[in-house]
């Protein structure tokens, strides 16, 4: 878990602390997601008056796969760390602003919420080990990256083959 201390800078507007440290991405932990080593986290909180902003970033690496051919891959992502606090004296800010507040627990943020949060915002829907991956051959199966198969390719969507009988035949 990584804490920020803030009591020496909650009563002083325009104070700042840095922090550096670990969390812990194991509940993220999935097939197309697999940590290799917890976020390095650097941020650097300020009191701004009304609230506390949070700022800074965060370093992931991470093990998953290509979506076509399935070959493994290691990827790692710098993510820029934003976030506004209320500490316990400000609760009337909440229901009057527009921006998302979190609740600070007494003198203590705790960053592991906000920065799960954005790794999880950050993932991509789908990895390629490369823009061009050909995946696997839809007749026999074999990966076209390794070798190609020599199988005629596919005349389209069989969804659409309704469609393509309405077409004038090509002439050979």
């Amino acid at each position: 878990m990584m804490y920020i201390d803030i009591g020496r800078i909650a009563e002083s507007k325009g104070a700042s602390r840095s922090v550096k440290g670990e969390v812990n991405l194991a509940a993220l932990a999935c097939p197309e997601f697999l940590p290799l080593k917890p976020a390095q986290v650097e941020a650097t909180v300020t009191n701004v008056g009304c609230f506390l902003h949070v700022e800074g970033l965060v370093w992931v690496e991470y093990q998953t796969e290509c979506v076509r051919c399935l070959s493994p891959l290691q990827l790692g992502m710098s993510l820029a760390l934003n976030q506004d606090y209320l500490t316990e004296a400000q609760p009337e800010l909440v229901a009057e602003s527009e921006n998302e507040f979190l609740p600070t627990m007494g003198e203590i943020i705790q960053l592991d919420p906000v920065v799960l949060e954005t790794v999880v915002a950050a993932i991509p829907m789908k990895h390629l080990c490369r823009e061009d991956c050909p995946g696997f051959c839809t007749r026999c199966g074999r990966n076209l990256k390794e070798e190609n198969c020599g199988c005629a390719p596919d005349e389209g969507h069989p969804g659409l083959a309704a469609l393509a009988r309405l077409l004038p035949k090509k002439e050979v």
